[in-house]
């Protein structure tokens, strides 16, 4: 999915967050729109991931981290469920599921 090269230059930080972005929504949009709900999900999973690992020696801290709240104003995690987390201390992306909370 996302590929080194898609930095052939030194990008901003922002560059680097809207590059991932527009790869996502291009994504979502086009070749996973045939998929089930839990093929996404899937392939949503795979794409933090290989953002996370291949792109995780290329990103600062807050890229990673512009990256996770990039992709959660993204419709598909809040009418799905979840959510894009950085985890701080670990410096990586995590796909969570939101929470609901208890009733009162």
């Amino acid at each position: 999915m996302l590929m080194l090269k898609m930095f052939p230059r030194k990008f901003s930080s922002q560059e680097k967050v809207e590059r991932c972005m527009d790869a996502f929504i291009e994504m979502h949009d086009g070749e996973w729109q045939s998929l089930g709900s839990e093929e996404m999900i899937l392939k949503v999973y795979e794409f933090i991931t290989e953002a996370d690992q291949i792109l995780g020696d290329h990103f600062s801290r807050e890229e990673k981290r512009g990256l996770s709240v990039a992709l959660g104003q993204h419709p598909w995690f809040v009418n799905n469920g979840y959510e894009v987390r950085y985890l701080k201390l670990k410096n990586s992306l995590s796909l969570e599921v939101i929470e609901e909370a208890e009733p009162a």
